[in-house]
């Protein structure tokens, strides 16, 4: 998918990366004045501004994919560090991160105006008689290009894959089968 995007507007695009000779990844949109230059081997992101303001830079962890906001000077930075993969605003204008970053797992889809973080569950056997699961995670992309947490989408969300309706982290039997219930804990 290569847009993110509110109804009112803000669209997050999928920028373009190529590599230099030296290996830094060049992330640009040919609609934007902005670059933002990776180096891997420092994980330092710097914001290049093309005269439009100041350039700087951020420590933000290993860059997979950066998405520029159509109407405010954001960008969603796709990462990981060490197990974890991210989602983090960041302010061009600054080059802070926006609120925290935004936990996905691999299964995690971007769509024209939603982010979608399935649930994810860890089965202690393999009979899934007992699970610990996360509840999925909806986003909507609001009229200021931030990303806005939908509850009543991401429990329908997690209902439809565990067939069990809960917020945060529970343990439960069979989950996505028909006999999925919550355990006690």
């Amino acid at each position: 998918m290569s847009a993110l995007g509110g109804g009112d507007g803000c669209v997050y695009e999928k920028a373009d990366v190529t590599l230099d000779s030296s290996g830094m990844a060049i992330f640009s949109l040919a609609s934007f004045n902005t670059e933002l230059r990776y180096d891997g081997s420092t994980d330092q992101l710097q914001v290049l501004s093309g005269g439009e303001g100041s350039d700087c830079s951020l420590e933000i962890g290993i860059v997979t994919s950066v998405y520029f906001a159509s109407q405010e000077p954001y960008v969603a930075i796709e990462g990981h560090s060490g197990n974890s993969r991210f989602l983090q605003p960041v302010d061009l204008r600054t080059c802070r991160e926006i609120g925290p970053s935004i936990e996905m797992t691999e299964d995690s889809v971007l769509e024209r105006d939603t982010l979608f973080v399935p649930p994810i569950c860890d089965c202690v056997d393999p009979d899934e008689t007992e699970c610990l699961c996360a509840s999925a995670s909806v986003y909507q992309v609001s009229s200021t290009c931030e990303l806005v947490k939908d509850r009543t989408a991401s429990r329908e969300l997690t209902e439809q894959r565990t067939n069990v309706s809960f917020e945060g982290r529970k343990k439960i039997a069979f989950p996505g089968k028909n006999n999925a219930e919550l355990l006690d804990e």
